[in-house]
């Protein structure tokens, strides 16, 4: 072999081990020839390059630069670097979350200018009471090191996520994440978590493992860490609540050959001038001194729960919810409506009236709001009953107790000056604006032509820890009861391992489209009733008033983190998009959301009739209620107009006993398509009935067609199949009567009905259009009865001359959209809809 210029020769007596016995020849050839590759692996190559060695000229040049046969493929080995653990040692400063005096040092909310995460509500140092010592700056910095393996995981977690998102988001996104997932396939990346600092902060020792012994499993808890009493070393490092900096004096990676790749010793000034990368989550927001040398290498943990925890945001049926703050006496749950859902109520924003409409929980109709001038022609705002409500105003004592929440809604924007609903509407308008709904097509509720129903909808937050709040093991501490500002000894002196520090929340995110969170009510602190005087608007607009504020970092929601069999509760009442997610951002926690279920949602948004109120309106009845008729002369106070007046105790009773022929008539003014007819005959007590009958339909009141004959009955139900076109109904005797004959009730379901109101009718491609108007009482102040509704379909107005009919009246009522027959509320019974317009009429 050519060993740079020399040619050497395999040597005839290699150097073997001591003591080794006689060798077979074969193996003393290869030992021989491995003695000469490793003088070539030894000897530097001839033109100096450190980086080869003979042999890689030899490897290079076989033909040229050896002699005798040459194994195919062969190369150069180089011994591979396969990382297997990290091994380091930090130095940290603890930067307490609260002062003694519970002043916050940490802020939550936006960055300002110069902030590396400017958009991004998180918390901040402000840069003050970082623990003190005599160390760098004046600092006290615990060490603390550890060791742990190194794996892909990055590469897993990173696929697997970006497939989850894949499956839900939009084609374009959909593809980008799926290209992503396929570059990921590549990445050559190791990492691994500082395993131990956490169980190191709370003085635990996470490396001896444990079985937590059944004697004293419900004293301790499961748990497989061992305390460490840190007895001697004079560290003060318990901190349950995790805040701080620390930098590397030490990091070594270590392969599974032994090898040592050092990034940083604890030598000279190799910590301080480690070129650390970090993320922007992590660089400091305040230096710990000032003018640290080397402040690249720092790294700010934020506060954190190191005890296991979760938020919480959840829906709370009305049937296991609390009355809110404004109610005076408590109700039975169970019987409200809508007991089993969380929603409270729905809001539709009328920009036609400039209204905000109120419904329940089952999208029954309550009423509206609206800014009105009152006799000092003053601007104010006024509850109107929407028709057919149950209630007449949220004042009143049923209508609370009704519906609780919704009525502490009413009250307090009613008790604000006007602007504070006009902003409210505003408010709505613009955060809808910035609201995607995932399925919009799904909801075809005709309320929709209005705007987009909203729900006030009845949550519970709160923070939950997993287990018992966590004490300080130390020895010193052992037979002390804790006295840390960690539990909270103030207000709960019994509850003294409660954790004292409170966490803000922050509902909502307006930049995340997929959020559907408009704003909240809230009590004034944790466990206490809700209250409706302020509103927390995630992006408030409209005039200024004091009644819609901002939400912004959130800080007026605050909690305390508890255990999850004692929590401190917030009561919420959301204000938000029913089809969408609501977010609660902590920092300190995963992101926690609530929906309301679909089914729930859509029942509800199914009943809901849009309204919209007109007055004044000029427009006659085509036809009105039937008009009666008797051959028989009535008694005195039984006239024959009481057997239409829709009351079954009163009632016509003639004043002589009818022999063959007398009869009892209905005229319906027009012809009409007949499909029912219902009499009541006799006295409630059976008496007074005719002995034989002959009910008959006419046309013109001269030729008569017989429908059915009747022997002794006191009740008719006729349906006429098919339905038969006639405009006379008469009940005619056919046998003479021992007495006076009584009828209570002569009543007919005809197309098109009673009452039809004529003017230019809507659309009705989303619904069936109907007019409402109240029949006039005395007065329209709270605490009165509630007004009963006319209800009337509307007919459609054509071009012909009807000189029967009556002449218009201007009325005042609300033009309501109601949805198909199968989806109406029991609240709000209206006859069907004309399915052919009469002859001679534009359809």
């Amino acid at each position: 072999m050519k060993i740079n210029h020399d040619w050497e020769d395999v040597p005839a007596n290699p150097l073997l081990p001591a003591n080794t016995p006689e060798a077979p020849s074969i193996i003393r050839s290869v030992i021989a020839e491995f003695a000469l590759l490793d003088q070539a692996a030894r000897t530097p190559a001839a033109d100096g390059d450190t980086a080869h060695t003979a042999l890689h000229a030899v490897v290079a040049r076989p033909a040229t630069s050896s002699q005798g046969p040459w194994p195919e493929y062969t190369r150069m080995w180089r011994q591979p670097w396969l990382p297997l653990y990290l091994q380091w040692e930090i130095k940290h400063c603890a930067t307490p979350y609260q002062s003694q005096d519970a002043t916050l040092k940490w802020e939550f909310g936006l960055g300002c200018d110069g902030d590396p995460e400017p958009d991004r509500y998180r918390y901040r140092w402000k840069g003050t009471d970082a623990a003190d010592g005599d160390g760098d700056g004046g600092r006290r910095w615990n060490a603390f090191g550890g060791r742990a393996f190194v794996t892909p995981s990055t590469r897993y977690v990173l696929r697997e996520q970006a497939r989850r998102l894949a499956e839900h988001a939009p084609p374009q996104l959909a593809r980008q994440l799926r290209a992503m997932r396929e570059d990921l396939e590549g990445i050559d990346v190791l990492s691994q978590a500082l395993d131990g600092f956490h169980d190191w902060l709370i003085q635990q020792d996470g490396a001896a493992q444990a079985v937590t012994d059944r004697s004293i499993l419900a004293l301790a808890g499961e748990t497989n860490h061992v305390p460490d009493g840190a007895e001697g070393h004079g560290e003060q490092r318990f901190q349950p609540v995790r805040a701080g900096q620390f930098h590397f004096i030490e990091l070594v990676i270590i392969d599974r050959f032994g090898r040592v790749c050092s990034l940083v010793q604890p030598v000279d000034t190799q910590p301080i001038q480690f070129p650390l990368v970090r993320a922007d989550s992590v660089v400091p927001d305040k230096d710990l001194f000032p003018n640290p040398p080397g402040p690249q290498r720092f790294v700010q943990l934020p506060p954190r729960l190191v005890q296991p925890a979760r938020v919480r945001l959840d829906t709370v049926p009305l049937r296991t919810d609390q009355p809110p703050a404004e109610a005076t006496e408590a109700v039975d749950a169970t019987q409200l409506p809508g007991a089993d859902t969380p929603v409270a109520g729905w809001l539709l924003v009328n920009h036609l009236d400039q209204t905000l409409l109120a419904y329940g929980p089952d999208g029954e109709p309550l009423g509206e709001l609206r800014v009105v001038r009152d006799v000092q022609n003053t601007r104010t705002t006024a509850w109107n009953a929407l028709p057919h409500a149950p209630y007449t105003h949220p004042e009143d004592e049923d209508f609370a107790a009704a519906y609780p929440h919704l009525a502490a809604f009413a009250r307090g924007l009613l008790g604000q000056d006007p602007d504070a609903l006009e902003a409210l509407a505003k408010t709505i308008d613009t955060a809808l604006d910035h609201i995607l709904e995932p399925s919009p097509a799904e909801d075809r509720s005709p309320a929709r032509l209005i705007g987009r129903p909203i729900a006030l909808i009845r949550t519970r937050l709160n923070l939950d820890l997993m287990g018992e709040p966590l004490t300080d093991p130390s020895w010193k501490r052992a037979l002390i009861p804790p006295d840390e500002d960690y539990p909270d000894h103030r207000d709960h002196p019994d509850y003294r391992n409660y954790p004292d520090y409170r966490w803000t929340v922050r509902l909502g995110d307006p930049d995340r489209l997929s959020d559907g969170f408009i704003g909240y009510f809230a009590a004034d602190d944790h466990d206490q009733r809700t209250r409706y005087h302020r509103f927390h608007a995630v992006d408030p607009s409209g005039p200024a008033n004091a009644y819609v504020t901002p939400i912004e970092a959130g800080t007026h929601l605050t909690l305390p983190a508890r255990p999850a069999d004692r929590p401190a509760t917030h009561h919420l009442t959301l204000l938000a998009c029913p089809h969408t997610a609501v977010h609660a951002t902590t920092d300190i926690l995963p992101i926690a959301e609530v929906t309301v279920d679909a089914d729930t949602t859509h029942r509800a948004l199914a009943r809901i009739r849009a309204s919209f109120r007109l007055n004044p309106l000029l427009a006659p009845d085509r036809f009105g209620p039937p008009t009666a008729a008797a051959s028989v002369k009535a008694q005195a106070g039984l006239p024959v107009s009481a057997i239409t007046d829709g009351d079954p105790t009163t009632s016509y009773e003639s004043t002589e006993s009818p022999t063959v022929g007398p009869w009892v008539r209905l005229d319906l003014h027009t012809e009409r398509r007949v499909e029912a007819i219902d009499i009541l005959l006799g006295r409630p007590d059976g008496s007074h009935t005719p002995a034989a009958t002959d009910l008959e339909a006419s046309t013109d009141g001269e030729q008569w067609t017989v429908l059915h004959s009747y022997t002794q009955v006191t009740e008719i139900h006729h349906a006429t199949e098919p339905p038969l076109t006639a405009r006379f109904l008469r009940l005619r005797h056919t046998s003479a009567a021992t007495g006076p004959c009584a009828v209570r009730e002569f009543t007919v379901q005809a197309e098109p009905p009673d009452k039809s109101l004529v003017m230019p009718r809507p659309a009705a491609w989303h619904g069936d259009w109907t007019w409402a108007e109240p029949i006039p009482v005395d007065g329209t102040a709270t605490g009165l009865p509630l007004a009963d509704w006319d209800e009337h379909l509307i007919y459609n107005a054509d071009q012909l001359s009807h000189p029967d009919a009556p002449l218009p009246v201007a009325r005042s009522g609300y033009l309501q959209l109601q949805p198909t027959a199968s989806e109406r509320t029991r609240s709000t019974p209206a006859p069907a809809a004309p399915t052919q317009a009469p002859e001679g009429t534009a359809s």
